[in-house]
């Protein structure tokens, strides 16, 4: 159990190699894991309403937040996180797609 949000997780989404997990909720706060332990390693807390959906930046540096009532944000994300995830971006594999 990964134990951190203190209201409603929303949503998630995994960096590219799927080492690393954002998260965001009802308690308004963006919190970065480690997937392979589930310690959460940060927390930003984000402008708005109950978020509803994060992607991460490819960079690693933000995640971009959409809110109920179809507001959004971008957040930064602490140093030593974007670190991480922009290693990770650069390292996963690139991915085409077949038009027919």
């Amino acid at each position: 159990t990964w134990i951190g949000h203190t209201a409603y997780t929303k949503a998630a989404t995994f960096s590219a190699d799927g080492s690393s997990v954002v998260s965001v909720g009802d308690d308004r706060v963006l919190r970065c894991w480690d997937a392979t332990t589930g310690r959460c390693v940060a927390s930003v807390a984000v402008p708005g309403t109950s978020a509803v959906d994060v992607v991460l930046a490819l960079d690693g540096a933000s995640a971009h937040i959409a809110f109920e009532g179809g507001e959004s944000a971008t957040v930064q994300l602490p140093r030593y996180v974007r670190s991480t995830l922009a290693a990770t971006v650069a390292t996963a594999p690139a991915t085409t797609t077949e038009g027919g």
